[in-house]
């Protein structure tokens, strides 16, 4: 199953630079940052509502176009129905990798978005110091993922995939549920985007901190004068 996920969330892992391989020993990454949820978009999206003149029973109503959250009269399932489009969320993760360059995965032992838990289900992790790319892979159906600088944005994207019988290609499966309205939609991908607003600033040093080299350098000084005073 690990091996299907992989194949059809690899695209998505290449353009970011990271690969995953075996593991070998690890190194801690801490990751902070300041997101701005952007909303739910889905890949794909058919609406359809009753209508019993139909062979179905349904009639389409919208068909075969990216639907956004802020366009959705229908009510569809959120991936995150606690954020709100424009909130202004902390996401903080301490992964552990075998490397710094994305070239083999490691896992979160802790990760936080939004008060969400986001460590559960042991996620494979990828991060490339160099770029600032990051994934978090959540099985075959799940992959948050994206560039940790401001500016950038994060995606999560949730689906289920298909793929041929020799694993050369995937593809996801469409999603079908009902909604707030009591109307049917099928999606193929459902994304959740974050919009990165800023790294936190470093934190500043107490002045009694600022003194000590100012200290340490007098009672070097003071220890020297001692050992003259000595020797005389």
């Amino acid at each position: 199953m690990f091996f299907t996920a992989r194949r059809a969330l690899a695209p998505i892992l290449v353009v970011l630079g990271l690969a995953a391989a075996p593991a070998s020993a690890a190194t801690t990454q801490h990751v902070n940052y300041t997101l701005s949820f952007l909303g739910h978009t889905y890949f794909d999206a058919v609406i359809y509502e009753e209508d019993t003149s139909t062979e179905t029973g349904l009639r389409v109503v919208r068909d075969q176009a990216p639907l956004a959250e802020a366009d959705d009269i229908w009510g569809l399932p959120r991936l995150f129905p606690e954020f709100s489009i424009g909130d202004t969320l902390s996401f903080s993760a301490l992964l552990s990798l075998p490397d710094l360059e994305g070239k083999q995965a490691g896992t979160a032992t802790f990760c936080r978005l939004g008060g969400l838990a986001c460590d559960q289900g042991d996620p494979l992790a990828f991060y490339n110091a160099a770029s600032s790319a990051f994934a978090l892979a959540y099985g075959p159906n799940s992959l948050f993922y994206g560039i940790l600088t401001p500016g950038s944005v994060l995606s999560w994207d949730f689906a289920s995939w298909t793929c041929s019988e020799d694993n050369s290609s995937c593809g996801p499966t469409l999603t079908t549920a009902r909604t707030a309205s009591g109307d049917v939609a099928d999606w193929g991908i459902m994304r959740a985007q974050f919009a990165v607003i800023e790294a936190p600033a470093p934190i500043p040093l107490p002045a009694s901190a600022l003194l000590l080299p100012v200290g340490l350098a007098g009672l070097a000084a003071l220890r020297r004068r001692r050992k003259g005073a000595i020797a005389a």
